[in-house]
């Protein structure tokens, strides 16, 4: 009922039917929730939240939903989406790719970017260890 509602474009409506599906561990589902909310003012944060759970659990559409955000200053996509790099969900590992995205969160003053960018510098992540920069 979902997917038919998102075709005929009452996302918010389809959101409902897929929520709980989505609650109770549907990885398609938790991937159509994202797309839902995408496009929908005030979501991006609920949105990136549900393509990074899909992500997570191997859906490689929701990583690819991420970096469309991420590259659109979406910060909390941007922070999943190098949470995604740096554990290789939905892609390959690549820890110079999570850092650079960090590093893109903290430049809109994403709290979590800061800290995952902290991370990164204390233990030489992707970038080259430094724990000047890490505080």
């Amino acid at each position: 009922m979902g997917k038919t509602l998102i075709s005929e474009g009452h996302r918010q409506e389809a959101a409902k039917y897929l929520l709980e599906a989505a609650e109770m561990g549907n990885v398609h589902a938790m991937y159509y929730v994202g797309i839902c909310y995408k496009n929908i003012d005030n979501k991006e944060y609920v949105s990136a939240n549900w393509l990074y759970r899909a992500a997570r659990k191997g859906v490689s559409a929701g990583f690819k939903e991420l970096e469309k955000m991420a590259k659109k200053d979406v910060s909390i996509a941007q922070v999943h989406l190098g949470t995604c790099y740096f554990y290789g969900y939905g892609t390959k590992k690549n820890r110079e790719s999570a850092a650079y995205w960090y590093i893109q969160a903290a430049k809109l003053k994403n709290p979590q970017g800061y800290f995952n960018l902290a991370k990164c510098y204390e233990h030489g992540e992707g970038v080259k260890e430094s724990k000047e920069e890490a505080l």
